[in-house]
């Protein structure tokens, strides 16, 4: 059976970065940014969605966090 994309759980969003998407009990959304970095998932960012697209400010916190654990688990 194939998932349609918009129904996914996980999205990649370039340079290594993913989205896992959530709907809390409460009927929130969350959100959580992650990479696969050495064979660990390592979450970099979450936060509870109030607007269709992913915020610019979101993705910025989450790559910084991405190059500050690349760069120390080298």
């Amino acid at each position: 059976m194939e998932v349609a994309s918009r129904d996914a759980l996980c999205r990649p969003m370039g340079g290594g970065l993913y989205e896992i998407r959530t709907t809390l009990p409460s009927r929130r959304i969350a959100r959580t940014l992650l990479i696969y970095w050495q064979k660990q998932l390592i979450a970099l960012h979450a936060f509870i969605k109030k607007t269709k697209a992913t915020p610019d400010a979101d993705l910025q916190i989450a790559r910084k966090h991405q190059k500050e654990t690349e760069h120390e688990k080298e």
